[in-house]
């Protein structure tokens, strides 16, 4: 399945399985608001919501006046209302969809590549790819063409935004497309919520044959062991130096052209876009939440280059409560920033091949990761959590704070540092790890010689303070993105088998039930144990609010007697697994041959007991067995009692009875008689005996 499609058709499932009955707030899902708050233009990031909270916090343009609140729904309109970076404080409300690159009537001038509106000859992109070759740049003709081209091309995609602005979308279905939103150098207290982003393209990628992918099992499985790579210039919003920003309640996507629908040139994608959401050139205090970022490649990157020591103290930036699907890498990557990643959820459906996972978190140089209570699921199981975390440091050993990462079973955590070290261990030792040819050998000789590993397990550089409250339950992560609510499951009441003859078997039903107004409950695993089997099961992958499931169960005794086992229900929420006690008799199946025996005494205040014995010399079960009729003489004791079942082979079972007087004197002889039934059959006799 390409990588779009599998996007649409998650994105769509989502939507679909809304809790019924669910109050929409604040807290709502990841993504555009399905009914966004009547105040949202106006409303001001919360007190210690992430880094973007630090003094004096963002408030956006929640302070503008009337005449500087806007509506837009042209590229031209957006422009005007922006005002060249203004910072006078502004509200901009985004009506439908904003799209890039048309001209003055807005018609659209360009999508994916070629786009000759804008070519400056001898630029073509046929003819540039021509003037190149897999280990060779293009001409100088060509290249200088294709910057020209670039730079008229430049203004119809790219808009700057100036401090004190709120930039949010009308309804559920604003759209910015095709435009690569700035906040640059000087910019301060920018709020943008409610809009999806999508689909800023570049004309005019650029061959880099010298730009080399890492060597190594994981890049190789995404098709990136192949020299050089095309490179474009265009983010869908671009953080290149502003500070306390807030990006909240957004999606972005590639959508409709995903990486998976690029040509192929000298064996390496024709990469039409960069990132999703970058942060470089100084940049901090933001925070990034209940967030969507789908189907992408390079998507967030914090840090623009190894060598930008002025970075160091910045890049501060917050995500938590966000969604990161298909993405490929960079989520984010990392150089110098302080980063709060915490409750984040990350699906990964994308095949080996083209836009294949590579990893999540790129720990690089001086930066220091901290992550807490995110979520990873692989329906496809292509990949391990080995993947999470990525070693960028360039032989410097980055410290990296992993709290609480589950990946694919809710019910276990994972190590994603000691796996990543484990994993960089095993490739062969020429393979690379780093972009810049850090061979593996140089990398675990580097960690050697500091005494540690590649990537040091390590939360004493620094911890969050800067979190509206304790973080949410990592069982609890994908229900709360995908819905804005937990998850509340529960199961019905244990199955009752009865009794089964070993080689056939018996089906009974469990139902598994999400509350009314529950988040989304998505299900991992349906297992059964002993003699206890999964058979039909309608509890796959997701189950909304007030619905429900059912399991069929399978009970094949292996034995006689009682057999025991357990069904279990793996799901993502906190009260996971839902389990079941299951509870069922083994029968042999042959002939049932019951004798009775009893023990006769008499008892101090009058009358008799007798310890009965019904033992089955036959070779099959005596199933359901019960006692039907007693008497001693004249007398009978209370009856029916059940015995069970009483196994083949000399099995028995016991009862005693009490007769409370005989026509016979004490010594004299008395008839004992027992009668029953077992399934299939009758049994009974006298027994003669002396009255004791």
């Amino acid at each position: 399945m390409s990588n779009h499609i599998v996007a649409g058709l998650l994105l769509c499932a989502v939507c679909a399985v809304a809790p019924v009955g669910l109050t929409i707030t604040a807290r709502a899902q990841a993504g555009p608001f399905r009914t966004p708050p009547p105040d949202l233009a106006t409303q001001v990031l919360p007190a210690n919501d992430g880094w973007a909270a630090t003094a004096p916090g963002t408030t956006g343009g929640s302070a503008a006046l009337p005449a500087n609140i806007y509506t837009v729904s042209t590229m031209a309109q957006l422009a005007a209302a922006l005002n060249n970076k203004s910072s006078t404080s502004k509200i901009i409300n985004v009506a439908g969809t904003i799209t890039g690159v048309v001209d003055a009537n807005n018609n659209v001038l360009a999508g994916a590549p070629p786009c000759p509106n804008f070519d400056v000859a001898p630029y073509t992109e046929a003819d540039y790819i021509a003037s190149a070759t897999e280990f060779s740049a293009p001409s100088a003709a060509q290249t200088s063409a294709l910057s020209k081209s670039e730079t008229a091309y430049n203004p119809h995609v790219v808009l700057a935004v100036g401090s004190n602005t709120t930039i949010v979308g009308v309804g559920s279905l604003a759209t910015i497309k095709g435009i690569n939103l700035t906040i640059g150098s000087g910019v301060s207290n920018v709020i943008i919520r409610n809009i999806t982003f999508a689909d800023a393209i570049d004309c005019y990628p650029v061959w880099t044959f010298t730009d080399m992918n890492p060597v190594n099992p994981f890049y190789q499985a995404a098709n990136s062991s192949f020299p050089g790579n095309f490179n474009s210039s265009f983010d869908l919003i671009s953080v290149l130096g502003g500070k306390n920003w807030w990006v909240d309640h957004c999606t972005f996507t590639d959508e409709p052209d995903t990486d998976d629908t690029q040509p192929i040139f000298f064996n390496r994608p024709y990469q039409w876009h960069d990132g999703e959401l970058d942060i470089t050139s100084g940049s901090d205090l933001g925070t990034v939440s209940w967030t969507i970022f789908a189907n992408h490649g390079k998507t967030n990157l914090i840090g623009g280059g190894d060598g930008t020591t002025s970075d160091n103290g910045h890049l501060r930036t917050t995500f938590h409560h966000n969604m990161w699907l298909n993405a490929e890498e960079r989520s984010p990557r990392v150089r110098y920033g302080e980063i709060d990643l915490y409750d984040n959820y990350y699906s990964i459906n994308h095949p080996l091949g083209y836009g294949a996972y590579v990893y999540s978190w790129g720990a690089g140089v001086s930066s220091h990761i901290y992550a807490q209570n995110n979520a990873f699921t692989d329906p496809g199981n292509f990949y391990s959590p080995s993947h999470i975390v990525y070693d960028y440091g360039n032989l410097t050993q980055p410290a990296v704070c992993v709290l609480d990462a589950r990946w694919n079973n809710p019910d276990t955590t994972v190590d994603p540092v000691a796996l990543a070290n484990a994993a960089i261990a095993s490739w062969p030792s020429t393979n690379t790890v780093s972009a810049t040819g850090i061979s593996v050998a140089s990398t675990l000789a580097a960690a050697a010689a500091a005494g540690t590993t590649p990537l040091v397990p390590s939360c004493s550089f620094w911890t969050p303070t800067l979190r509206m409250s304790t973080p949410d339950a990592t069982q609890d992560v994908p229900a709360l993105v995908l819905s804005g609510a937990v998850a509340s499951p529960s199961v019905g009441a244990a199955p009752v088998f009865g009794t089964v003859i070993e080689g056939s078997s018996s089906t009974e039903t469990v139902t598994l039930s999400n509350a009314q107004g529950a988040g989304v409950l998505l299900i991992n695993t349906v297992t059964a144990t002993g003699d206890f089997s999964v058979g039909g099961n309608s509890c796959v992958g997701s189950l909304a609010g007030g619905s429900s499931c059912s399991v069929s169960v399978n009970f094949s005794p292996t034995a006689e007697g009682t057999r025991t086992g357990t069904l279990s229900l793996s799901d993502w929420s906190s009260s996971s697994p839902q389990t079941v006690n299951l509870t069922g008799s083994g029968a042999l199946a042959g002939t049932v041959q019951l004798i009775t025996t009893a023990v006769l005494s008499k008892l101090s205040g009058g009358g008799y007991q007798a310890v009965v014995t019904v033992t089955n010399n036959g070779t099959g079960t005596a199933q359901n067995v019960q006692l039907t009729g007693a008497t001693l003489g004249a007398a009978s004791a209370l009856v029916p009692v059940s015995l069970g079942n009483i196994p083949h082979g000399g099995g028995t079972a016991m009862v005693t009875l009490t007769f409370s007087s005989s026509a016979a004197a004490d010594g004299a002889p008395a008839a004992e008689r027992y009668t029953g039934t077992y399934t299939g059959g009758t049994f009974g006799g006298s027994i003669r005996a002396s009255l004791p």
